[in-house]
């Protein structure tokens, strides 16, 4: 990269008030060496063995009552038994027609919102695009059936901001048509 006049100027101009700066604070920041105090703040001489060796009295984290408020837990003379068949598993039923699962993206060079590239899709089939993370969805018409990005969808700008914000893109899709 190529800096301009007034850039090196800059530079010179912060390296020399750096240089310059950083040795003067650090001076003016040095601790001096301190004794250890000789006048407690009552204007009371305090000497090395003035104050009284006395140990605080041990304190309770509940406080003064002692712990027979608490009910001891109730355990169970048998643990419950795992059963011997698996659990059920529910799985939801596919949707009619083709589906498939797939990212999103956009692109403001799109003609017009209710057209998307869809990737696999029939040219000029009704696809509806669901956003997984928040159910959102859009139902655009199919232009395009193959695309030369990594997603399987590109929408119109305005068309991904009803589904998702443009920051998150890409986005996780359902695709139906």
């Amino acid at each position: 990269m190529r800096m301009n006049g007034a850039d090196r100027r800059r530079v010179v101009l912060a390296s020399a008030i750096t240089v310059l700066a950083l040795p003067s604070l650090l001076l003016m920041n040095r601790d001096e060496p301190t004794g250890p105090a000789t006048v407690a703040p009552g204007g009371i001489v305090v000497g090395p063995g003035a104050a009284p060796e006395t140990t605080p009295a041990p304190q309770r984290a509940l406080g003064t009552a002692g712990g027979a408020y608490l009910q001891p837990p109730e355990i169970p003379a048998e643990r419950p038994r795992a059963a011997d068949e698996p659990l059920p598993i529910a799985v939801p039923a596919q949707r009619p027609g083709a589906f498939h699962s797939g990212r999103a993206t956009y692109r403001s060079t799109i003609p017009g919102q209710s057209v998307c590239l869809v990737a696999n899709a029939p040219q000029s089939a009704r696809v509806t695009i669901t956003n997984r993370d928040n159910g959102r969805s859009f139902t655009c018409i199919a232009s395009v059936s193959s695309l030369g990005s990594r997603d399987d969808v590109v929408l119109h700008t305005d068309a991904f901001t009803r589904i998702a914000d443009l920051t998150d893109a890409p986005i996780p899709v359902e695709i139906t048509w």
